[in-house]
């Protein structure tokens, strides 16, 4: 799995990792810290000790204290102040040093049992039903170390992205350490310049918990989606609004326009969107949450926005495809989105435009087509914007990347067997399209009629009208007894059959079949005709 990579540094009034450097040049004051910050002296004295003692010693202070050392930052951090305060901005570049200086396994254990012992402090001491020891019975509310324990283990996710879930507190209880950080977060003031530095420090301790992961309250959750969710949406919303003056203009220009508005969004100071789109990239390592975030569809479309290969702003194309990347690991996300839009034709744009400019761009791209035909089953509809002919002109690219060839070859070998499909309905057309029907094996195949039923809706049911237009006209009972079939299994496979079919007039000309005089004729119709008429035919022939 390729891991999240670091915020682009764009045209900002300052670039985060070099005022980090700055924050920490700086140091605190801690005589006027202990003198005017009304705070636990206890914890000032162990965060001013953590941030002047040497890397060894810091190291040492975690492994023996790292619970401690991480509730004194967070309690500091949620000391009532401006969150652009000089105080805040330390105290976070030392708390996200701090989470990014333990290994993952070192934070989870520390970060749980921290959050059991407050919880317990808080009278909230009964684990979620699934956390229980080593005999089978829930530890008790007063036994922090032995709940963080569990919590800890429970929260390790399994390693396949499409069964990881993100572990949750049981119904009603809030985390007492993400909710200071979530506080920080809903202060931060988007016309504050200072404002994008604050929370990109936020956003990377809260990322290094969730990767933990440490469990949430299912209200926080809810509320980190919808933060990141209203700073997408509102950054695509800026950018239409800044390239509608260019409605006049040729299509080139307008897409231009676009990625003009999109880059000038992203660009300026009071704009949220890439530590949003870089908090989504943490979160929707899980399953659940890609449900959750699947659920609001104006966030999806805003992430598309983002994929403008003609803007060459390659590190942002990036991390909206690694969102995609880890939403099409969920199967029955990646088959619906086409359906929310232009996901397919969209990849083809990048892999064609970005191929000699962004490796790194390109792999991410493909690793998005990989899985809307391995898991998504969406093999016909790459087949059918080119992507085989296109990927035979790849394997003679010179890849720096050793493995791209066998990335590119292993694709194309998924898709051959799609491509196989879409030759038979083809043919399927020619012969519908000829009028000449004859008992040929697709039309009793119920692979053909699963595979191909979405692509009846070629020029507007132009396949279901001359069905149609046959039985009603021709005097072959073959030809009527074939076509009245086909509408039969039309009717049963599609979703919509039976309303798209009398739409088009199609159940009036086979009920009138019922009555014709050849016997497998009005066999085909009356079969085709229950098939209507019946919520589940399947189920009513078994």
């Amino acid at each position: 799995m390729a891991s999240a990579v670091p915020m682009a540094s764009m045209a900002r009034p300052f670039a985060v990792e070099d005022m980090s450097d700055t924050v920490r040049t700086r140091g605190m004051d801690w005589s006027q810290v202990e003198k005017t910050v009304d705070a636990d002296q206890a914890d000032i004295a162990a965060v001013r000790q953590l941030a002047t003692v040497s890397e060894a010693e810091a190291e040492e202070m975690l492994a023996t204290a790292g619970p401690g050392v991480l509730g004194a930052l967070l309690r500091l951090a949620a000391v009532p102040t401006s969150p652009q305060s000089e105080l805040v901005s330390y105290l976070l570049v030392i708390f996200a040093d701090t989470v990014a200086r333990m290994g993952r396994e070192q934070l989870s254990e520390a970060a749980c049992q921290l959050q059991a012992g407050l919880l317990a402090a808080e009278g909230i001491g009964a684990p979620p039903p699934d956390l229980v020891t080593g005999d089978g019975t829930p530890p008790a509310a007063d036994d922090p170390q032995v709940l963080a324990a569990a919590t800890a283990a429970a929260a390790r996710p399994p390693s396949d992205l499409g069964s990881r879930t993100f572990p949750l507190l049981p119904a009603g209880v809030d985390s007492p350490v993400y909710g200071p950080l979530l506080r920080i977060l809903a202060r931060a003031d988007v016309s504050d310049p200072k404002a994008f530095f604050v929370v990109s420090k936020v956003l990377e301790v809260i990322k290094a918990l969730a990767r933990a992961p440490l469990p949430i309250g299912v209200t926080q959750l809810a509320d980190l989606l919808a933060w990141a969710h209203n700073q997408t949406v509102s950054s695509m919303q800026r950018a239409s609004s800044s390239a509608s003056a260019s409605a006049s203009t040729s299509a080139a220009s307008r897409v231009l326009a676009s990625a003009d508005a999109t880059v000038s969004t992203m660009s300026g100071s009071s704009s949220f969107l890439e530590p949003a789109v870089g908090l989504l990239q943490t979160l929707l390592r899980y399953n659940s949450v890609r449900q959750e975030f699947w659920a609001r569809p104006r966030a999806f479309d805003a992430i598309l926005s983002l994929i403008v290969p003609e803007s060459l702003q390659f590190q942002l194309i990036y991390q909206a495809l690694n969102v995609l990347w880890l939403l099409s690991y969920s199967a029955d996300i990646a088959a619906e989105m086409p359906s929310r839009g232009p996901v397919i034709p969209l990849l083809m744009r990048v892999l064609k435009r970005v191929r000699k400019e962004n490796e790194k761009v390109f792999r991410m791209a493909i690793g998005v087509v990989i899985n809307l035909v391995d898991r998504g089953q969406l093999g016909s509809a790459i087949v059918e914007v080119g992507m085989v002919k296109y990927g035979k002109t790849l394997l003679a690219h010179a890849w720096k990347d050793a493995d791209m060839i066998e990335r590119i070859e292993a694709l194309l070998d998924s898709l051959r067997v799609h491509e196989e499909d879409l030759s038979t309905f083809g043919q399927y057309k020619e012969e519908v399209l000829s009028g000449l029907l004859t008992w040929s094996p697709v039309h009793k195949s119920e692979a053909f009629w699963r595979i191909n039923i979405n692509k009846f809706e070629w020029e507007e049911w132009r396949l279901l009208r001359v069905l149609i237009q046959l039985i009603s006209s021709s005097q072959d009972p073959l030809i009527l007894a074939v076509a009245a079939h086909d509408l039969g299994e039309f009717v049963r496979i599609h979703p919509a059959g039976k309303r798209i079919l009398t739409s088009l007039e199609g159940k009036d000309a086979l009920m009138a079949l019922m009555t014709h005089a050849d016997e497998s004729v009005r066999e085909h119709a009356l079969v085709a005709v229950q098939k209507m008429l019946v919520k589940n035919y399947s189920f009513t022939t078994q």
